[in-house]
């Protein structure tokens, strides 16, 4: 019974640790292709300077989904850290967990790294804006 338990639980160790990773990669590629997007694209640009007012919403919305996001990655990375609070009190070898463990720090990385595309992102819509309105 208790070896199924560790089974099953270093298998979601497992699980949650792809997810992790690969969740921040593709939401990363995501942020990116929206900066290279508007970027390149005079017609996006065009777009938002008509829509002022979507711009506005557009980030509203990038802020609201980093917050969304932050909250998901510290929520799993606690959970990851109470399966191994009972790994460890239950004397399971580490060796057999530890490389799936989210790490705090790891967490702190990982909205670190997201961050940087929304700010650029931002920056990037506010001077649209900056733009139009000087225009």
């Amino acid at each position: 019974m208790m070896d199924d338990k560790v089974t099953h639980l270093i298998s979601t160790l497992s699980t949650f640790q792809e997810r992790f990773v690969t969740g921040a990669y593709s939401t990363m590629g995501i942020y990116l292709l929206i900066l290279g997007w508007i970027l390149t694209s005079n017609d996006a640009r065009a777009f938002l300077n008509k829509n002022a007012y979507l711009l506005k919403y557009v980030i509203l919305l990038l802020a609201a989904s980093y917050i969304f996001y932050v909250i998901g990655l510290f929520y799993i990375q606690s959970i990851s850290a109470e399966i191994v609070n009972w790994l460890h009190e239950n004397k399971i070898e580490e060796i057999l967990y530890k490389h799936y463990v989210i790490s705090f720090e790891g967490t702190c990385y990982f909205a670190i790294f997201q961050l940087v595309p929304n700010i650029l992102i931002v920056l990037v819509l506010i001077g649209n804006l900056r733009n139009k309105s000087s225009s």
